[in-house]
């Protein structure tokens, strides 16, 4: 009788042992029209996005914006997605969002490969990480790097609770084969910034931001700018998350801002909200150009001191302007309207 007992509990314990690992075949689901490649850990309750092959997690012909699904319905049953593989060789996608979910890398290989088309990468991470835990590791243990060959590619957001796993040992950097990349990481979760390197290719840029630095990224898009000297990095990536990843960012500017690089335009401009503009200029077309792009509601001042040409503000139009003649060095005129202004 005793033996029975026995010979029934092992059986009926068979069935979970058995489950509590990935399955050994590939599955595919159609979400969106994008069919992902997976494997599913029935026990755990978790899907990983992987292919057997090596092969992309979806299919190479996959085109525009690809948005990593959270979870996968399998036979019947939604599973979280848990971790996910490589993209490699999807030359049509133009952008990569994650979502607000911790992931692991799975394998050692860049999970960007040759994505040639691609613009922009939102990787957004944990909407929030408890007291105690690790944030999500963007870089898998011993993984060789994170984007390969992607010569499109121009802007990189990693959100405010996404780091990497300090057990990478790799030489090869984070970026390989990219160039004039803007990456975006917390400044709380990357002070560790050899990780974070681009090989031979000086004019990608790494931008830590977080509470109290010049940059402050929330969960949901919207870029704080404080200081002045990363607003045009501000505004081009704004620019390519929302039109390669469909995001609708907003830029708040808390203080005033010495922007002097090339012509404003509205385009470059419709993400942003300021409490008050600072434009340095010397030409005329520069000051259109502000002055075409910048609504008339906003305080706009004009830093015309090294400018020596005449410029003309528009009757109507209320400017700040500094000055370098008259002891105007340094400070800002009353308001004008339609003023102007010469210098010697």
């Amino acid at each position: 009788m005793n033996k029975l007992i026995m010979m029934i509990s092992a059986a009926a314990m068979l069935p979970f042992a058995a489950s509590a690992a990935w399955s050994e075949d590939t599955f595919t689901t159609t979400i969106n029209g994008v069919t992902w490649t997976y494997k599913v850990d029935t026990g755990a309750g978790a899907i990983k996005l992987v292919n057997n092959s090596g092969g992309a997690i979806v299919d190479k012909a996959t085109s525009g914006v690809l948005y990593v699904p959270t979870t996968i319905e399998h036979e019947g049953v939604a599973y979280n997605v848990t971790e996910y593989g490589i993209l490699s060789g999807c030359a049509s996608l133009t952008g990569v969002v994650f979502p607000e979910v911790t992931f692991a890398q799975t394998g050692t290989g860049a999970t960007f490969q040759n994505m040639t088309a691609c613009v922009a990468v939102w990787w957004k991470g944990p909407e929030t990480v408890t007291s105690g835990t690790q944030p999500v590791s963007v870089i898998g243990n011993k993984l060789t790097q994170i984007f390969y060959n992607d010569t499109g590619l121009r802007a990189v957001v990693f959100g405010p609770n996404v780091g990497y796993d300090g057990g990478n040992t790799s030489t090869y950097p984070m970026f390989r084969n990219c160039s004039n990349v803007r990456v975006f990481v917390p400044k709380a979760r990357w002070e560790d910034s050899s990780y974070l390197h681009f090989g031979t290719d000086a004019q990608c840029k790494v931008i830590k931001y977080g509470p109290g630095e010049d940059i402050d990224i929330s969960i949901d898009g919207t870029f704080t700018v404080a200081t002045s000297n990363r607003l045009d990095d501000v505004l081009s990536v704004a620019n390519y998350l929302h039109d390669y990843c469909g995001m609708n960012p907003r830029i708040s500017v808390t203080n005033a801002i010495e922007f002097s690089e090339g012509l404003i335009t509205a385009e470059r401009l419709q993400f942003a909200t300021f409490n008050s503009l600072m434009f340095k200029v010397k030409t005329q077309a520069e000051l259109d150009s502000i002055l075409a792009a910048v609504p008339a509601s906003v305080p706009l001042a004009i830093d015309a001191s090294d400018s020596r040409v005449e410029l003309t503000v528009p009757q109507g139009r209320e400017v700040y302007v500094k000055l370098s003649a008259e002891g105007k060095q340094g400070k800002y005129t009353p308001k004008i309207k339609g003023l102007i202004i010469s210098f010697l």
